[in-house]
């Protein structure tokens, strides 16, 4: 599968833990435009903080956000590292295990835990 490019956005709102989203593009451009588009509504929300975003090659897939989801959709506990030029996303078990292995990243990437509506596809 070829790679596509992944943007990645961790906020904070208050209130609320850190939270990430994603949104496949089909270039680097697309991505950087498509953040720009989010980013300027996101400076408009007095309750939320851009923690981190970038656009990364990657060929993990995630289902599309939805700004409004089910209340039964789960809530998913996802450890992010993103590096230079990189970004590892791992589903986690729950907090607890995103901890843990948070712990076992090494020095110098950038990492979070971070909790989504949005699934993994494979």
């Amino acid at each position: 599968m070829e790679s596509a490019v992944l943007m990645v956005l961790l906020t904070l709102q208050t209130g609320s833990g850190l939270a990430v989203s994603f949104a496949e593009t089909d270039d680097r451009p697309a991505c950087e435009e498509r953040m720009g588009r989010v980013q300027a509504i996101l400076r408009l929300a007095p309750d939320v903080s851009v923690v981190d975003s970038g656009c990364y090659p990657s060929n993990a897939r995630f289902e599309p956000f939805d700004h409004a989801p089910p209340a039964d959709t789960p809530h998913r506990h996802y450890l992010v590292v993103l590096d230079e030029g990189a970004a590892v996303i791992e589903l986690q078990k729950d907090a607890t295990a995103c901890a843990v292995a948070l712990g076992n990243v090494s020095e110098g990437s950038r990492r979070y835990c971070a909790s989504s509506y949005q699934g993994r596809i494979d």
